[in-house]
């Protein structure tokens, strides 16, 4: 191709045909210019290809650690909810209005709750390496509410360390006995009464421990505010990720869990002909609803042999049990009940 450029090029220049020369001259240089163009486009295609690439995969890598994150976070608003029960109840108690419940957990009043939200960590760097807008502002608003609900769980955590704790250390409200009475070399606090409910109890009615109430009472209510916030948040980024790998063709990269559970049915008060309505019409290949969650008041705590679950919820979970077995409808569940522990205990 070169040597017929230049053979038409030298006899273009011998025949003396100097216009002809110059346009083909112009022609060539314009050749040159369109291949390198192309050459250029071919490369802009190939770095976008492969910046799209790897911007799908962060999603799918994103997509898991949301799941993740939606598990501990709905994890902890069902932990918080039970340790608000409790608050609730001891206040009541101060006013007479109940009367003591062995089957209370006493303790979660001075358990801590760990903060493992980190997606805040993990994607902060790569807001700008998403051409996505829509992705890129709803992972700024994931950030920024896991941000205050981190800020909300390390003030009730240090709340409970540093005025809590040492409330019940200076009036010996802590079960020793219960402590030295266990196996000396192995951690079964979580079976253990740590809270001494008699001397507990000498300080109802007291300013210091109304006070304390007062403040367990707003700051878990703050926690479950941003934690039901970080919930919303992350559906919203879940959808979007979801739409996005579909629309890209990625959809085997997705990793879909159900965003609720049968937990939360309970919650609602459905019935147990409700319930099995809904896990009927559930889609068994993308079901809606996820396996049945015990939240700490609904967890059989196992002491002497002698079981203690809320009566109410243990009737309503016993027919769940009972049924799910019988009619083989949802799958993961039949007869598993999946518990949810104190991560703090």
């Amino acid at each position: 191709m070169i040597n017929f450029l230049r053979r038409i090029r030298r006899n273009l220049v011998t025949e003396n045909k100097l216009t002809l020369y110059l346009i083909y001259a112009i022609g060539e240089v314009v050749l040159v210019v369109i291949g390198i163009l192309i050459a250029l486009q071919i490369d802009n295609w190939n770095v976008s290809r492969k910046a799209l690439k790897v911007e799908q995969q962060l999603y799918s890598t994103l997509l898991d650690d949301l799941n993740d994150q939606f598990r501990f976070t709905s994890g902890e608003i069902i932990l918080l909810r039970s340790y608000q029960d409790v608050h609730f109840h001891v206040y009541n108690e101060t006013r007479g209005r109940v009367q003591y419940d062995s089957t209370l957990y006493y303790n979660s009043l001075q358990w801590i709750i760990p903060d493992n939200l980190s997606i805040t960590e993990k994607y902060s760097e790569f807001l700008t390496r998403i051409a996505n807008d829509k992705i890129n502002d709803l992972l700024k608003e994931y950030i920024s509410t896991e941000k205050r609900t981190s800020d909300a769980l390390e003030e009730w955590n240090e709340f409970k360390m540093q005025r809590l704790r040492p409330f019940f250390n200076k009036h010996g409200i802590h079960n020793t006995e219960a402590v030295f009475n266990d196996e000396p070399y192995d951690f079964k606090f979580r079976s253990l009464d740590l809270i001494d409910h008699s001397q507990l109890k000498k300080q109802y009615g007291t300013t210091e421990l109304d006070e304390l109430l007062f403040d367990l009472r707003f700051k878990t209510s703050w926690i479950f505010k941003n934690l039901n916030r970080l919930v919303n948040a992350n559906n919203r980024l879940e959808r979007e990720l979801i739409n996005e790998l579909i629309l890209n063709k990625q959809s085997e990269s997705i990793n879909r869990i159900p965003r609720r559970t049968l937990s939360d049915l309970l919650a609602d008060e459905k019935s147990i002909d409700e319930i099995f309505e809904l896990l009927k019409n559930d889609d068994k290949t993308k079901p809606n609803y996820g396996k049945l969650i015990l939240s700490p008041p609904l967890t059989v705590f196992v002491q002497n042999g002698e079981q203690r679950m809320q009566s109410n919820k243990l009737n309503r979970i016993f027919m769940m049990g009972i049924n799910l077995f019988m009619m083989q409808i949802y799958r993961n569940i039949s007869t598993q009940f999946h518990m949810i522990e104190c991560l703090n205990c």
